[in-house]
């Protein structure tokens, strides 16, 4: 109308008035003049995910709370049901298929599909962080980050948390996607900040709300936003994968007309590159881990058309304020968010289901729903096509490089798809032969030239010295940080550093102090530790009768040992990294005592008692058992201080902490 006047959109932006004007008068034909406008909704579809909206059981407890009227200034009490938004696209057209707004209009009076804005957690991931990673070279799946409290830049130390406050060691990008990690997509997003990657991929998929600080704050790599993102924009922008890395923008309005059929608006649009095919395709081959055995893997048992080719990501804004579940096929791409319209925390809802689990819940309920109207759309029985350039490789899972010989013998060589310009092209280093390992003060280090052999393990390999320092491994004072959660027992038979540099363990010249309070319990002889600092094992020494030598029976790294009903005379000595061994504790007789056997008469020689060989004699035992009650008292003093002397120590608070539900 404007245009027809002689007026440009220019000039419609900087007169208010002029812009009031023809806004009123556009209303006015609008209601009159008889148009049509032509959406792209599916009524069937929509009836039908309102009724599932509706008819959902799993939502979670309505929130009273108080409130200040504004109208009046005075505190009122309100009540807030738990509120849903979703919406279905096409992934080709950008067309919105159905949508939902909220749990009825009465009690929103906000559209949580379009106008509403959260933030979006860990769906973030994908978009901003490992897709956009993967088509700047910095990843592939294959590739491994080390999951363990260390420094990120701009973050706290040990900061991003993960869900329930642990770390996972060593692990792939696509095990990490899956499980949703946070610390691990921390450190990814350091290494691309710096290219911008809200500018360069998030708005090319039609975020409009970043804000200045977003694109410079680490956190938004977990989805903590500024404004946040609506329903709508989120799930237009995951239709990227489901559109060959092209983005659609979502319309509603297809075409209006005039009663007379004159089209006088018609959509357009075009399609904008973001991401390569082979980006694409990697993406969404790891999110399909998510529902195979990540933090959706719920929605599998709770579709009703299997056999579908989804892919998705999880999320969790800070505090459990926001759950959201996403995912795209080679059709459409449908999304739900469900939260309280005054932020406030969805978990311990005590309904039998976690809060990542009743939004994934209502997301099935409603893609089945929809589904029913139109299965050979929602439900297509293609899958997802590989497009040329992906290639399959074997790495090593320490490494993330090409398999070496003892990477295999140690059985940790994995495969994974990857981008064939982006290959691993290097072999792995980080394990060397000829390795042993022993456990010194809960350090796992090399063996020193005078360790006895009977206390040390490994499978003949060690973690190679300068891969350690290469990575900054060199400065953990206890590798097993490093291994992962599974297959745990193969990085376990590896040893520790091929060379001691780092790890050096150094001789006090002390022989170490006897192991105190030996006693039998059952089959088995038990004792406590010996209080020195480098022992790594006992040896077990028994008498079978009066006037015969104690031999040594076995030796362990533990503090009990059994012996089988053998009776006779025992006693337990220390050994240290050095090969030192203890004064032997005191005696302990097992079973009856045997006669003694006459003594031979000696004649013209007085009577000598002589001491039975690798026995303490009587002078040296008296001074033994002293220093072993000394050494006893000190070791229920340490006992009572490990059992409740040490104080808590309270993890410093994160400036964001947007954490996944691990799959249930």
């Amino acid at each position: 109308m404007a245009k027809k006047d002689g007026y440009s959109e220019k000039d419609l932006e900087n007169d208010a008035d002029l812009q009031a004007e023809y806004a009123e008068l556009a209303k006015r034909n609008l209601r009159g003049n008889g148009y049509e406008i032509h959406t792209t909704i599916d009524k069937k579809m929509y009836d039908a995910m309102q009724k599932a909206t509706k008819a959902f059981a799993y939502y979670g407890p309505d929130r009273t709370f108080t409130v200040k009227d504004p109208d009046t200034g005075k505190m009122k009490e309100t009540t807030e049901k738990v509120q849903t938004g979703s919406i279905l696209i096409e992934n080709s057209s950008g067309k919105i298929l159905s949508f939902v707004g909220g749990r009825g209009y009465e009690d929103n009076n906000v559209n949580h599909a379009f106008k509403a804005k959260r933030s979006n957690g860990s769906t973030m991931k994908p978009l901003l962080v490992y897709a956009p990673a993967m088509q700047e070279g910095i990843i592939q799946p294959g590739s491994v980050i080390a999951d363990y409290p260390k420094s990120v830049p701009g973050w706290e130390f040990g900061k991003p948390g993960n869900y329930g406050g642990g770390h996972y060691g060593i692990v792939s990008v696509r095990e990490a996607l899956a499980k949703s990690y946070n610390l691990p997509v921390a450190e990814i997003y350091s290494k691309i900040l710096n290219k911008d990657p809200a500018s360069k991929y998030l708005e090319k998929m039609g975020f409009t709300s970043l804000t200045e600080g977003d694109h410079a704050h680490p956190s938004l790599s977990i989805g903590s936003m500024d404004k946040g993102v609506s329903v709508e924009e989120n799930v237009n922008a995951f239709a990227t994968f489901g559109n060959n890395g092209k983005f659609k923008d979502a319309y509603m309005i297809e075409k209006i007309t005039t009663k007379g059929g004159e089209v006088i608006y018609e959509h357009k649009s075009k399609a904008v590159d973001v991401f390569s095919p082979q980006t694409t395709y990697l993406m969404v081959d790891m999110m399909r881990d998510v529902l195979r055995n990540g933090t959706g893997v719920y929605a599998n048992s709770q579709l009703k058309y299997r056999g579908v080719d989804w892919a998705g990501k999880t999320g969790t804004s800070q505090e459990y304020k926001d759950s959201w579940f996403v995912a795209t096929n080679p059709n459409v791409t449908f999304g739900t968010w469900i939260g309280y319209k005054t932020p406030y925390p969805l978990n311990n809802a005590g309904m039998g289901l976690s809060y990542g689990q009743r939004n994934i819940k209502l997301w099935a309920e409603l893609i089945n729903s929809a589904t029913e109207v139109n299965p050979e759309l929602l439900a297509p029985s293609k899958n997802f096509q590989r497009p040329n350039g992906i290639v399959s490789r074997s790495y090593c899972a320490i490494s993330g490089l090409l398999p070496s010989e003892l990477c295999q013998k140690a059985g940790l060589v994995r495969s994974d798809l990857y981008n064939s310009k982006y290959v691993p092209s290097k072999v792995d280093d980080s394990l060397v032969s000829g390795g042993s390992m022993v456990m010194v003060n809960g350090r796992t280090v090399a063996p020193g030239p005078k360790t006895p052999s009977e206390f040390t393990t490994g499978n003949g390999l060690a973690f190679n010295a300068e891969f350690l320092k290469r990575k900054g491994y060199d400065k953990l004072s206890d590798l097993s940080i490093l291994f992962p959660r599974t297959d745990r027992e193969k990085w376990e038979r590896i040893s520790g550093v091929a060379s001691s540099s780092g790890n050096a363990v150094e001789n006090d010249g002390k022989a170490p102090n006897a192991p105190g309070s030996l006693a039998k319990s059952g089959g088995n002889l038990t004792w406590s530790k010996s209080s020195s600092q480098f022992v790594i094992g006992y040896r077990i020494y028994q008498a079978t009768g009066p006037g015969n030598s104690f031999t040594q029976i076995g030796h362990t790294t533990a503090t009990s040992f059994g012996i089988r009903g053998g009776n006779g005379r025992y006693y337990v000595k220390a050994v240290d990294y050095f090969g030192e061994e203890s004064a032997a504790s005191t005696q302990l007789l097992v079973g009856g005592t045997p006669k003694e056997e006459p003594e031979t008469p000696m004649k013209n020689k007085a009577k000598k008692k002589v001491q039975p060989p690798n026995e303490p004699s009587n002078k040296e035992q008296e001074q033994q058992d002293e220093r072993t009650d000394k050494n006893d008292h000190k070791d229920k003093v340490k006992e009572k201080e490990d059992d409740g002397g040490g104080k808590e120590t309270k993890t410093p608070k994160t400036d964001a902490k947007n954490e996944d539900e691990e799959a249930e």
